[in-house]
């Protein structure tokens, strides 16, 4: 079980690493590039995203061909290499390649690490895994903040994402009983998905749970630094809250599960808690407001992750690496179309009417999973 929990925090951290080593640097490669804000948004969330939803909508023909395990040593493969590419990218174009790649990382540590920790240890060792998931961002923020208040090239910091990346392989196992289903057809997956009431439903709290955080860290330290006269080490210690109060509420999630918490209750109290960080966070882009809006969001928007890898393995029935992998994906719509247009709204100087709207987004998933989408086993 060490061995485990170790492998599961460390793919984790490894892979969601991708999803805030961009924040702190917009500015850099911005003028590296010489590319608009909105672009490097595009960068950081929209094209980052369209890899990861490639992963999960190609899950069940994956799991098909490959183990876990083979399926986690790709996602190191990926994550590895994306960052690599990335640091050495000499024009912009070939950058959004690289963060395809990083995105199917994340995407394949999403599946396959989530069906992994359910197997070895059920909803805590899920909640582990979430903490290692959301503390791959906070360090990525921090640390990322920490090297652009010295002025430390950002290739660098991206050369460092690569080795995170590969710290789960020395101790991923040769083999394990966590096997994904040998046979989830695509097609009826995808029929599946697309008719059941109860799957889309379940994208109310999926999305504030996996996909909001991202776009969060792709935006958070800028918005602190250029609307509240944040400096960037500042912004970005804070950025680590978020996500450091998000991990320590996941492990929680996971472990109120566990006891018997009520699903409905985790959903809709969460979830408003995350949507009153989120308006705090529009409101008041200062030092002493980030940091509420910090611990709000992390601690709200996280207390509904254990229930949807819980329900994301039932929500199509027969299909558990197919339900969770479309579940994750569709998500992942999210960020693709919210990333670049939240940078848009900051230009035109509408960044507390987009931080509001999506706080009352996240709480409408909140009141619509009040009532579990799949019933307890």
């Amino acid at each position: 079980m060490g061995r485990a929990r170790a492998t599961v925090f460390l793919i984790g951290l490894g892979a969601t690493w991708n999803a805030g080593n961009v924040g702190p640097f917009v500015t850099q490669i911005a003028a590296e590039f010489d590319v608009t804000l909105g672009q490097v948004g595009l960068m950081s969330g929209s094209v980052f995203c369209v890899g990861l939803a490639t992963a999960g909508y190609m899950g069940s023909w994956i799991s098909e061909r490959i183990t876990v395990i083979d399926g986690l040593r790709l996602c190191c493969a990926a994550c590895f290499a994306g960052n690599v590419l990335l640091a050495i990218s000499p024009d912009f174009a070939l950058a959004l390649g690289a963060r395809v790649l990083a995105g199917i990382g994340l995407g394949l540590a999403f599946l396959f690490g989530g069906v992994y920790a359910r197997h070895e240890g059920g909803p805590k060792l899920v909640g582990l895994f979430g903490v290692g998931i959301t503390l791959g961002i906070a360090f990525a923020l921090g640390l990322g903040g920490l090297l652009a208040d010295l002025d430390v090239d950002w290739r660098l910091a991206f050369v460092l994402s690569a080795l995170v990346g590969i710290f789960a392989l020395p101790l991923l196992p040769r083999h394990s009983e966590a096997e994904a289903p040998e046979h989830e057809p695509l097609r009826e997956v995808i029929v599946g998905a697309a008719t059941s009431p109860r799957f889309w439903r379940l994208q109310g709290i999926a999305t504030p749970a996996f996909s909001v955080p991202i776009v969060i860290g792709g935006w958070f330290v800028h918005y602190l630094v250029a609307f509240g006269d944040v400096a960037p080490g500042a912004a970005g210690a804070i950025g680590f809250v978020v996500f450091a109060t998000s991990a320590a509420s996941r492990d929680l999630s996971g472990q109120l599960l566990a006891r018997g918490a009520s699903p409905g209750l985790l959903s809709l109290g969460g979830l408003a808690v995350g949507a009153a960080g989120l308006a705090v966070l529009g409101l008041e882009p200062s030092l002493a407001g980030g940091l509420a809006s910090a611990v709000l969001m992390g601690i709200g928007l996280s207390l509904p992750y254990a229930v949807v890898y819980e329900e994301g393995v039932r929500v199509l029935p027969g299909s558990p690496i197919g339900g969770l992998g479309f579940t994750q994906a569709t998500t992942n719509v999210f960020p693709i179309i919210a990333t670049p247009l939240l940078g848009a709204a900051f230009v035109a100087g509408d960044g507390e009417a987009a931080w509001l709207a999506i706080a009352a987004f996240v709480l409408v998933g909140g009141i619509l999973n009040a009532r579990p989408v799949v019933p307890p086993d």
